[in-house]
């Protein structure tokens, strides 16, 4: 394990480390986006909060 680790570049854990941050982001913005819609939802469904989930 510790040869794969050691074998990895500078590049390629800058890379991992991009691609972690914007897998992060990306969950982060669809949670904060549901939870903007769900009143909306709720009332154009003539449905509660509880009701959607």
């Amino acid at each position: 394990m510790n040869e794969l680790i050691t074998s990895l570049s500078n590049r390629d854990k800058t890379i991992q480390l991009i691609v972690l941050c914007l897998g992060f982001f990306i969950v982060i913005t669809d949670a904060i986006i549901v939870n903007i819609a769900l009143p909306s939802m709720a009332h154009s469904l003539s449905g509660g909060i509880s009701w959607l989930q």
